[in-house]
């Protein structure tokens, strides 16, 4: 983690001393004291499965067979600290999770009914999606990792009272649609310098919002008289809400979650 830092400190212009062949250095030590962690676990007398690995952290799998986990666990840290002079900790403990492709994503769950799934980098929770979006793909996410082995029972389930509280609930009252349907997205620059076209320079003129101000938007079925577009700033009425592009907004956020449970996502969709 402070390699993590250094990394960015010298790798930043603004810092009086920024030299990137510090910052690359910086990486490259990571990366080889890493791969020297993986080798070490996947060894006698540990055999730890390599699952997948960050910047500062490895996930490994440990043989459910195995009687002393605990015992290799902490004989694994203790190596570590010997021979790469590394202080390893243990962070999270997960019965269930999922690690993702793209880097630095997963979601896991400790196995303790108590407990809150633990969710990192998902784009499905990110404040820029709807709130029924965001709800709904938490809801789904947490049955997939908590109760696998029902999943082909309650996820269809779940969708379907999803779409149902989007159709004849959300859409039937104006303030649940400018609750709950909302798209957001934060402005990267002042409205003018986006170029002619382009959703967020337009909403950001519409709404006299500058750099690093918040843009919304609804989704419409008909063109907009203000954006010339299929959305809006003010809230369509329920006739006029494209339901189908906020259905599809949240299978698309879901897709890869279900690709890995094992669902025919074409055959949901």
């Amino acid at each position: 983690m402070f390699a993590n830092v250094g990394y960015g400190l010298f790798g930043s212009k603004h810092f009086a001393y920024s030299n990137y062949k510090v910052a690359e250095c910086i990486t490259a030590e990571g990366r080889r004291i890493h791969k020297q962690m993986e080798i070490m676990a996947q060894q006698d007398p540990f055999n730890f499965e390599i699952v997948f690995g960050f910047t500062d952290s490895i996930f490994v799998r440990v043989d459910s067979k195995t009687s002393n986990k605990e015992e290799l666990i902490r004989e694994f840290i203790d190596k570590c600290k010997k021979e790469l002079g590394m202080t390893v900790e243990i962070k999270n403990v997960f019965v269930n999770s999922i690690v993702y492709g793209e880097k630095n994503r997963f979601v896991g769950w400790s196995g303790k009914e108590n407990e809150e799934i633990i969710i990192k980098g998902l784009d499905g929770l990110a404040k820029s999606n709807p709130l029924w979006v965001r709800r709904w793909f938490y809801k789904i996410l947490n049955e997939i990792i908590k109760r696998p082995e029902k999943r082909f029972e309650t996820i269809p389930k779940l969708l379907k009272q999803a779409i149902f509280e989007l159709q004849n609930v959300i859409c039937k009252s104006k303030e649940r649609i400018d609750e709950e349907l909302r798209f957001t997205q934060k402005l990267r620059f002042n409205p003018e310098q986006y170029k002619q076209g382009v959703r967020a320079g337009l909403l950001g003129r519409l709404l006299d919002k500058d750099k690093g101000e918040e843009v919304y938007w609804f989704e419409t079925v008909s063109k907009d008289k203000d954006t010339n577009g299929n959305f809006s700033t003010t809230i369509p009425t329920e006739d006029n809400l494209d339901l189908q592009k906020y259905k599809e907004t949240l299978l698309n956020k879901l897709k890869g979650t279900l690709l890995i449970a094992g669902f025919d996502v074409k055959g949901i969709s």
